[in-house]
């Protein structure tokens, strides 16, 4: 896969989050926000796979799909 990913890069994905994220805003759009799990995650083109044990610890969960 060619190593890990450069700082470069992780630094462009975050400036895309934000402008996503301004652009929602601009449209009236409110993010998901994840409460039950005390983390926002907003994913444009990923899939998070969490191991299932974290299922077995955690059973108040919401899963939101945005952009998939």
């Amino acid at each position: 896969w060619g190593g890990p990913l450069s700082q470069a890069w992780l630094d462009g994905q975050l400036n895309l989050q934000k402008l996503i994220l301004a652009r929602m805003l601009e449209l009236g759009m409110t993010p998901g926000l994840f409460f039950d799990l005390e983390l926002l995650l907003i994913c444009t083109s990923y899939i998070f796979i969490l191991h299932h044990t974290y299922f077995q610890v955690s059973t108040k969960f919401n899963i939101y799909l945005i952009g998939i």
